[in-house]
């Protein structure tokens, strides 16, 4: 990748843009966007984007890709900033606009001369630094709003994503936008500065960006045993029931001995009660 440094980026780009800029007023003619990803080792992966106008492009001669990726990584002038060879780059066009994107994969920003911005690791903190010198460092000291009739130049958008939880934030041009993101918005005439320090891993960071990882990973882990134990029970088939024999009772016979009597009857002794004597017949006349 061809990528410029940071405090010379500006200068660079001005000396493409500026003499257009004093023909024609163009507002928003030039930009540059960033994502950058930064792991634990302060190490880098993303894209950079610069952006031109058309309009402004065709002042300078540039009138298709190749004229534009010339004039975009010609070396110039020592005021135009050295231009190192770190990634993949490739020129694009939209209706309006000529872009210039770089791709860069772990690379390491610790000189200012490496692009726009320094990542430095200093124990387990992480220190993203980027320095804009805005129309100040355009044309050498000249004041670029003179040259280029008050037109702005566009915007400068870096967004950054720390592999730990942000500690600290210092300048006007910056918003953390979560525990491990950022976002560097600012004009390109103006000057700023913007640090970002972070920690170095999200072990022990217990930011809710960690406490939602947990959570998430828990109930994962419950739907899967849920699912396992629904699969089994579905594979196993139930085993015939077995008839059931009701037990034959099998009732005895039991004889039992006829019982003796052993009670002796006594015939009680039978009266006759004697009878009434009947009269004797009365003598026929």
């Amino acid at each position: 990748m061809r990528t410029i440094a940071p405090r010379r980026l500006n200068r660079r780009l001005a000396l493409v843009t500026v003499g257009a800029l004093a023909v024609v007023s163009l507002t928003g003619c030039l930009s540059m966007t960033a994502d950058v990803n930064v792991n634990s080792d302060a190490k880098a992966s993303g894209t950079l984007a610069i952006g031109l106008q058309k309009q402004a492009a065709n002042m300078l001669g540039m009138t298709d890709l190749d004229s534009f990726s010339s004039g975009i990584t010609s070396e110039g002038s020592d005021s135009a900033g050295s231009v190192l060879t770190t990634g993949d780059c490739t020129a694009s066009e939209t209706d309006t606009d000529f872009v210039y994107t770089c791709a860069f994969s772990e690379q390491a920003f610790t000189d200012p001369a490496d692009g726009p911005w320094t990542i430095t690791k200093t124990g387990e903190e992480i220190t993203f630094a980027l320095v804009n010198e805005g129309s100040e460092g355009l044309t050498g000291g000249e004041d670029a709003a003179a040259l280029t009739g008050g037109a702005s130049m566009g915007d400068l958008t870096v967004n950054v994503t720390f592999p730990g939880e942000i500690t600290s934030v210092t300048g006007t041009m910056v918003e953390k936008t979560s525990d491990t993101t950022a976002t560097i918005k600012g004009p390109m005439a103006d000057v700023f500065e913007v640090t970002i320090v972070s920690k170095a891993s999200g072990a022990g960071g217990g930011g809710i960006g960690t406490i939602l990882l947990i959570v998430g990973l828990v109930l994962l882990a419950i739907i899967v045993i849920a699912v396992v134990v629904a699969l089994v029970m579905r594979g196993r088939k139930p085993a015939p029931a077995a008839a059931v024999v009701a037990p034959v009772v099998v009732a005895e016979t039991v004889t039992e001995p006829m019982a003796v009597a052993d009670e002796t009857v006594v015939a009680e002794p039978v009266v006759e009660e004697p009878k009434a004597e009947e009269p004797p017949p009365a003598p026929q006349a």
